[in-house]
């Protein structure tokens, strides 16, 4: 355990170096959690990678905004989400079971309800990176997203369960206007994701 743990440290040291144009202070300290810890409960099989979170984030109960999601942001900003329905501008993370996007073995595609690759539909959506690649049994699609021009990006991960055709889709929205922050955090969290 502690020896995963140095490891992750160690690869997140250098992911946080090696990200150009950011600084020490745009990145976000983290710590690595086990994806069935941050999904709570949200779904039913188990999967063996570990998640990165930010530090200062705590799972959220937002069973009003939605009660499939496992939410993860600062204490306060979940207090202000839970009283005002909307999420924080803050930042947050979250993981959900997709009901839109299922996991074609056969074809190694994550498609659409039409069977359609959803690559080829997030290259017309804003995709400004797409990779796909395989740990520990199970398929992952890395997504970094900007539907518009200098707006807000939305860094995504589906992971297939490999059950039937069923995928988790997990995203995080950096705070808003840091978008550095918002690089360096998703290199972070790719790279924890695909440590062996």
């Amino acid at each position: 355990m502690r020896s995963s743990l140095r490891h992750i440290a160690l690869v997140s040291a250098l992911v946080a170096l090696w990200v150009g144009g950011a600084s020490a202070s745009d990145c976000v300290e983290t710590k690595p959690i086990a994806f069935d810890t941050f999904m709570r409960g949200a779904i039913s099989a188990s999967v063996p990678l570990k998640v990165a979170v930010p530090s200062n984030y705590r799972h959220a109960d937002l069973a009003e905004i939605g009660s499939t999601y496992s939410y993860w942001m600062m204490p306060g900003a979940a207090k202000r989400a839970k009283r005002s329905g909307d999420l924080p501008a803050s930042g947050y993370l979250y993981g959900k079971v997709s009901m839109d996007v299922a996991y074609d073995a056969e074809r190694d595609l994550f498609v659409d309800g039409d069977g359609g690759d959803i690559r080829q539909q997030l290259a017309g959506e804003g995709a400004i990176a797409v990779e796909q690649t395989r740990i520990r049994g199970h398929t992952l699609l890395f997504l970094e997203v900007s539907p518009e021009p200098n707006a807000r990006k939305v860094y995504a991960v589906y992971l297939a369960l490999n059950r039937a055709t069923n995928a988790v889709y997990l995203a995080y929205r950096p705070p808003v206007g840091d978008a550095a922050a918002g690089d360096c955090f998703w290199k972070m969290f790719k790279a924890t994701m695909m440590a062996e």
